[in-house]
């Protein structure tokens, strides 16, 4: 009885956004829960997944930023056993860049590392980064996190994104100050891997601005280090980058249109990505480099976290629809979107 006064009562603040209370010898609510004389067992397991967990309705609406925070901490919540959520550094306003670790029987197995809004107009990423989460703790596909621990990251610029909800929709870039007029620094140009040789501007009003030098953006610089501490521990197995649009399953290299030395691997399960997302609605998705596929681009995450972390799975995965919509794309495709992603993810899981 005394665990279920402790869950509504979390319940309630964690629906109501007031935060978690301390508890006894300074000890906070959540770390309470969690504790080993507190974990719920058999059904109270279940209840306490069904109260916390966010319900499907979440996915009906795009959703503002402090909802996202809410979201992640929500699901942490409800699944204490596999799910803790994380930092990967501040933006440059400093919000945080928050994610959310998720593993299975067992904890500590190599990295599957996810990354939604890089581009802050773009925010079917986000959604379907939090619906991939949600699915797999769901249990949706049972046996992604078999081998293998997933950090989700569903918004790694969150300032542009708060920009875009307030008073730009189309913005794309952070909003760091460039000491000009203009604002932003593209983040998904400022990695360091062929930082500013192609397909990118030095002009900071342009949205192609890669910024004063490679990993010069708070969020880029975080994220960086993020992978460091994954490659001193784990290790990373598989990159997902998620934006919008196109239905393209694309990988390495974005600044050239020369093979990648891994190009033949990477195709295998670019191809497999793609048919397993085609395969849930009848959408079409395809596969193949950046660079052969749409055009040349450097400094790019999955350039970065192929070229220089030496990440063969590494993929930059351009959402619904292809052209439509743009990036605009209608609060109903939220669902559909995330089950072609999270088919497409169990797909490579099996595949790697």
């Amino acid at each position: 009885m005394l665990f279920i006064k402790q869950l509504l009562t979390v319940l309630v603040l964690s629906r109501t956004g007031l935060g978690l209370p301390a508890s006894r010898n300074g000890i906070s609510a959540r770390e309470e829960l969690a504790s080993s004389d507190a974990k719920p067992r058999g059904l109270v397991d279940d209840l306490a997944s069904d109260l916390l967990s966010p319900s499907p309705a979440y996915f009906q609406t795009y959703n503002f930023y402090a909802e996202h925070t809410l979201f992640l901490e929500s699901l942490a919540l409800a699944y204490p056993g596999h799910a803790v959520t994380v930092n990967a550094g501040y933006s440059y306003q400093g919000r945080p860049i928050l994610g959310i670790h998720i593993w299975g029987k067992t904890r500590g197995n190599p990295a599957v590392v996810i990354h939604g809004n890089a581009h802050a107009r773009e925010w079917i990423s986000s959604a379907v980064a939090e619906y991939i989460a949600y699915g797999v703790l769901k249990n949706a596909y049972p046996g992604i996190t078999d081998n293998y621990d997933l950090y989700i990251f569903p918004i790694v610029n969150p300032d542009g994104y708060v920009y875009t909800a307030t008073s730009n929709r189309q913005w794309i870039k952070n909003r760091q100050n460039t000491g000009n007029l203009c604002y932003g620094v593209n983040l998904d140009n400022n990695w360091n891997q062929e930082w500013g040789t192609v397909g990118v501007s030095t002009n900071p009003c342009s949205d192609s601005y890669s910024g004063a030098s490679a990993a010069s953006s708070s969020e880029v610089y975080g994220l960086s280090s993020f992978f460091d501490s994954l490659l001193g521990g784990t290790g990373i197995k598989m990159f997902i980058n998620y934006g919008a649009y196109g239905q393209l399953v694309l990988s390495p290299w974005s600044y050239t249109t020369t093979p990648s030395p891994d190009s033949a691997e990477q195709l295998r399960v670019g191809n497999i990505i793609a048919t397993a997302m085609t395969n849930q609605y009848g959408k079409t998705y395809t596969s193949g480099s950046v660079a052969q596929t749409t055009a040349p681009t450097s400094g790019t995450a999955v350039d970065y976290v192929y070229g220089v972390l030496e990440v063969v799975h590494s993929y930059w995965i351009m959402l619904r629809d292809t052209g439509d919509s743009a990036y605009l794309l209608p609060a109903n495709q939220i669902t559909p979107s995330g089950k072609e992603a999270l088919a497409g993810l169990a797909a490579a899981i099996a595949a790697l």
